[in-house]
């Protein structure tokens, strides 16, 4: 499973993403043995997890994000970066 959020590219604007999307497909993952590749978090990231400015997004759940630029915002989940790839059996 290889998860990330969006950036922005021309035209197109980068969509918040929740946190607990990616969370729960990690999860999902670990309990089914299926390797987790987290690519990035987007411009978003949980208000949590990234200080400073940017635009915040709540969630109906209460969960907000910010957004700060792919670079800012990183690629882990919950301080982690996961790396994961499938075997490759020949």
């Amino acid at each position: 499973m290889i998860t990330g959020g969006e950036t922005d590219q021309g035209a197109h604007k980068a969509r918040p993403t929740h946190p607990e999307w990616f969370r729960s497909l990690r999860d999902q993952c670990v309990a089914y043995g299926v390797p987790f590749h987290h690519k990035q978090n987007g411009e978003w990231v949980s208000v949590s997890e990234v200080a400073g400015p940017g635009a915040h997004f709540k969630f109906e759940d209460g969960a907000t994000v910010r957004r700060v630029g792919k670079k800012l915002s990183g690629r882990t989940i919950d301080g982690v970066t996961h790396d994961a790839f499938p075997e490759v059996t020949r």
